[in-house]
């Protein structure tokens, strides 16, 4: 930029310096008497016609330069990092990706009944900010969301839910009828309980069979509670962070049905060629009573994938299982 103001200054003296120059000569010539009145007039218009010719190349730099200004942080005046001037000029694809790319990551729902008999949350969600941006940005979000878990099931006081991403947390033990049915309205792809809810194969098998009755469920979270169990009337801010294969999941089970441990695996399948196939001894033990069972997250998710490939038919809409870890806040 400093070498473009440069040009623009040496331009602006050059200009002033041949009308001088031409200004004596045509002065000189008059007063020596060698050109006539219509000599001197011809004269005076070649000055005027350089002159201009000049000035219009110095205001042509000077536009070249605040259009560079404008266009590249590098030249002149720094951009605003919220302005992207430009953008309107990329594919309708790409703008798409990028709106698509503002809206919120994963978020945790914990929907109850409330003593007025209405489905509320236990965290209430402000809509995505873009949806303000402008009318392509609010399509975006009427694409990948909705309004849920409203009055009556509808968008009236409802909360913006994105069925493939966002989390839907829910006991079995303190889910009503209204409950399940705000769920399915959602249509949620996503469903979280807790690994108190798999304590046995025929548990396992009943939770698939719970999670297949929504029609839009596709996958299945089982997650663990490091903190003491808390009524899910008293959480307010609920956090799902995935479990490593290695993380363990704990199991009050009593059932020596329930072949968590499976006696006729063969875990050839997970050997990576070092011998190691991804569990250890430590994958399954008992206490002294007998009365806890610990497995691996990996070898939990490899039972219930053949649970489900044993007990449903090859038909039917197949579960993905994941593991998470749940962080709750109590309110105080």
């Amino acid at each position: 930029m400093d070498a473009m103001m440069s040009l623009i200054e040496a331009a602006s003296s050059t200009v002033a310096k041949q009308c001088e120059v031409i200004t004596r000569m045509t002065h000189a010539l008059a007063t020596q008497g060698a050109l006539s009145a219509s000599q001197t007039n011809d004269l005076l218009d070649i000055q005027k016609t350089i002159s201009e010719t000049i000035e219009s190349q110095a205001s042509t730099i000077q536009r070249l330069a605040e259009s560079r200004a404008a266009s590249k942080c590098d030249f002149g005046r720094a951009m605003p990092v919220t302005t992207f001037p430009r953008f309107s000029r990329l594919p309708p694809e790409i703008r798409k990706s990028v709106w698509e790319m503002t809206l919120p990551d994963p978020r945790v729902f914990v929907p109850y009944e409330n003593d007025q008999d209405q489905i509320a949350l236990r965290q209430a969600y402000k809509p995505p900010a873009v949806r303000a941006a402008c009318k392509e940005a609010w399509l975006v979000t009427e694409e990948k969301g909705r309004f849920a878990f409203g009055y009556k099931h509808t968008r009236t006081h409802g909360f913006w839910f994105n069925p493939s991403r966002d989390i839907v947390f829910v006991r079995h033990d303190e889910m009503s009828d209204d409950v399940e049915e705000a769920i399915k309205s959602a249509r949620t792809q996503n469903v979280a309980t807790e690994w108190c809810e798999f304590a046995s194969e025929d548990s396992c098998f009943s939770m698939m069979v719970w999670a297949r009755e929504l029609p839009d469920c596709l996958k299945l979270i089982v997650t663990t509670l490091p903190q003491l169990r808390v009524h899910i009337e008293t959480i307010y801010h609920a956090q799902l962070f995935k479990l490593l294969d290695r993380d363990y999941v704990i199991l009050d089970n009593d059932d020596d049905g329930y072949d968590v441990e499976d006696e006729d695996d063969d875990d050839d399948d997970n050997n990576d060629g070092d011998g190691y196939d991804g569990y250890d001894d430590n994958d399954y033990w008992e206490d002294e009573d007998g009365g806890l069972r610990r497995v691996t997250w990996a070898r939990l998710k490899k039972r219930l994938e053949k649970i489900q490939s044993r007990r449903l038919q090859s038909q039917d809409r197949r579960l993905v299982f994941e593991g998470m870890e749940l962080l709750v806040n109590k309110q105080k």
